[in-house]
């Protein structure tokens, strides 16, 4: 009994997988029908003040608002470290726009007391170098 249910269980977990929402309407109805979205920004293919590294980054918002029909946003808040190890907080929005342009906003602040120490924005392009997915779950 228990190889059959651990069979079963292994073989729906490899019919799971995750659609990419390439166009603002796909991105817009999974976020009003509360499915969960991943996203994927490669930053060397978008454009930046400064130049950036060959890094491809995977971001799971767990709070999204769909603006006025016409923008998707979330943001995250996390702990790290910059370049000469300095603990800072970072604070990036995203924001997905009809038009399939998407801003990526990033604030850098010192950990300790919250001084602002770098901004900078970051353009990309939805179903490019800006990628949103979907593993149909709604979130619960």
């Amino acid at each position: 009994m228990k190889k059959q249910l651990m069979s079963i269980l292994a073989l729906l977990s490899f019919s799971v997988h995750a659609s990419e929402l390439s166009t603002f309407a796909e991105v817009a109805d999974a976020v009003v029908g509360g499915k969960q979205i991943n996203f994927v920004v490669s930053f060397k293919d978008c454009e930046t003040e400064n130049p950036t590294a060959n890094i491809k980054a995977s971001f799971r918002p767990q709070a999204l608002m769909l603006i006025a029909n016409n923008r998707v946003t979330a943001s995250d808040k996390h702990f790290t470290l910059d370049n000469l190890g300095n603990p800072i907080i970072e604070y990036v929005k995203y924001t997905i726009h009809a038009d399939t342009s998407v801003e990526v906003q990033v604030a850098s602040m010192n950990a300790k007391d919250y001084h602002p120490v770098e901004r900078h924005q970051i353009h990309c392009q939805l179903g490019k170098s800006f990628q949103v997915f979907s593993n149909e779950r709604q979130i619960t």
